[in-house]
């Protein structure tokens, strides 16, 4: 897990005897490899419950990249007896080039159709959240919302991607459609994309965390729900979230439970870093799990797995810790772990001097770790943290019950929940039973076909190849807007738009125009 943050150097002089010692830098694993730099991002402003709101920053969208496709190389060799010396491409060689071609400027146009990726910087995930979208999507993260690909909590800054969908031309663009994967037809109020990195490294939302989405303006709310994305080519959606990390530790017998240091993943520049002890590189958490020993009156009194306790560290100049504090001592009193403070502190102001691998220490600056109640196995496994550390206590406010008394600005957004980082789509049934089928066909060309609905936010496409196109379960007398862009073997790429209603059978168009990206974009968006 790696994490993106702005790192300045310390520079520290020490007086030692007589003489005068300066050390640049604290002790560091030797690692090879580039670094990866970025800054930290303020809140701007904060929810009516004082939750923290970031705002998106521009990403810079990189151009698209099309793999060429190149004819055959063919050599006259002068062999005069050879009738059938081949000096150029087949007939079926160019038209193979000129679909290719075609498809390369369809690519282009779909790819400047996108929705614009934002990014957010979050500086600290221990606790609650929110980041807003320039359309206005509105995502709230609870505390300790991520976990890395070993099922460890990530502790620091992250970086989250969103995208968000609200036009048929971006659907289009990103393969998105408005069915379900067995067919049945929807209406979304709008589509998200998240995205979460620490560094380079992909982090998921926990089992057992959920998200709070909240969709704007949407003003028949009646209905709507959840969907999530199923496949890449053309995305359909389900109800049901895919599979994450589970507790595969369920069937193993533990001895009670304990309270553990977790694994602390830092963020330093963009590398995946964590505290070792610098003679010999064991593992902070080990060396603080081996010389922790928890009382049997407190271990009785845990009655449930990872509950976190969060505390801050600073280290001096020779890495060694100068300051232990609990990060919330609010929540950290009077609490399961309150009789283990003191051992705590003590083990870790003693422990020998760190470093991290892969980076270096800042003397002064505060450093997360994080402790939990743990099933107690033999065998050194992820916690899963999956208590809100205000459990027992009044929750913070959610965007659904600040939603309770709306402004004229949030009177019409619609909040929901989601259980998983992915493309995820506010939608409702249509509770069409309709078993009609629609059928397209272009004579000796391929074509890309969609249709959109005019009284609903609806885009499906019709599967096939190679010209014959099929649409199942349609509703029968619907106005749509058909939309068709073709390109056959002499690589030109025309354009065919009808609006009619359904109706059960063959789909033909009148007449084709030549193909402008700009107009695409107006067929599909001006319904």
């Amino acid at each position: 897990m790696k994490n993106s943050i702005t790192l300045s150097f310390v520079f520290c002089t020490f007086l030692l005897g007589s003489g005068l010692y300066a050390q640049s830098e604290l002790p560091k694993k030797k690692t090879s490899g580039n670094t990866q730099t970025g800054g930290a991002q303020k809140p701007q402003n904060k929810s009516g419950d004082e939750r923290p709101v970031y705002q998106s920053r521009p990403i810079t969208r990189n151009p698209i990249m099309i793999a060429p496709y190149y004819f055959p190389v063919y050599q006259n060799n002068g062999n005069q007896g050879n009738q059938n010396n081949n000096t150029g491409p087949t007939p079926e060689e160019t038209a193979r080039y000129n679909r290719e071609m075609a498809k390369n400027e369809l690519r282009r146009a779909l790819w400047d159709m996108q929705s614009d990726e934002q990014s957010f910087v979050i500086q600290d995930v221990t606790k609650p959240f929110e980041i807003k979208g320039t359309k206005g999507f509105r995502v709230v993260f609870p505390e300790l919302a991520f976990v890395d690909s070993e099922g460890n909590p990530v502790l620091g800054e992250v970086e989250l991607k969103m995208t968000e969908f609200t036009d048929n031309s971006e659907f289009a663009a990103a393969n998105l459609t408005t069915m379900t994967t067995d067919g049945q037809l929807l209406e979304t109020g709008g589509m998200i994309n998240l995205e979460a990195f620490s560094g380079s490294d992909k982090v998921q939302l926990q089992n057992g965390k959920t998200l709070e989405i909240i969709i704007p303006q949407l003003n028949d709310q009646k209905g709507f729900q959840t969907f999530y994305a199923s496949g890449t080519y053309m995305v359909t959606w389900s109800t049901s979230p895919t599979a994450q990390q589970s507790d595969t530790n369920s069937n193993k017998k533990f001895d009670g439970y304990t309270i553990k240091m977790l694994k602390s993943k830092q963020n330093l520049d963009g590398k995946d870093v964590t505290f070792s002890i610098f003679k010999n590189w064991e593992s902070l958490e080990d060396y603080v799990n081996s010389n922790l020993k928890v009382p049997t009156e407190t271990r009785a009194n845990i009655k449930k797995d990872g509950i976190p306790f969060l505390f801050t560290i600073e280290f001096n100049g020779l890495g060694k810790i100068k300051d232990v504090k609990a990060k919330y001592p609010e929540y950290t009193k009077n609490s399961l772990i309150s009789e283990m403070i003191g051992k705590i502190k003590t083990i870790l102001l003693n422990a020998p001097a760190l470093s991290m691998t892969d980076g270096y220490l800042q003397a002064g600056k505060p450093y997360d770790i994080m402790f939990a109640t743990a099933k107690n196995y033999t065998e050194n496994i992820p916690v899963m943290v999956n208590m809100p550390m205000s459990a027992g206590k009044e929750m913070p406010a959610t965007a659904r019950e600040t939603n309770a008394n709306p402004t004229e600005k949030n009177v019409n957004d619609f909040a929901m929940q989601g259980s998983q980082l992915t493309k995820i789509n506010c939608d409702r049934f249509t509770n069409s039973n309709s078993t009609d089928t629609q059928a397209f066909h272009f004579e000796r060309a391929d074509a890309i076909v969609y249709v959109v609905f005019k009284d609903q936010r609806s885009l499906i496409q019709p599967t096939g190849a190679n010209g014959n196109y099929v649409l199942r379960k349609v509703p029968t007398g619907t106005n749509v807007r058909y939309v068709a862009v073709i390109y056959g073997d002499d690589g030109n790429i025309q354009m065919a738009v009808k609006d009619a209603k359904t109706e059960n059978g063959p789909v033909k168009f009148d007449n084709t125009e030549e193909f402008k990206a700009e107009k695409l974009k107006k067929y599909l968006n001006e319904i």
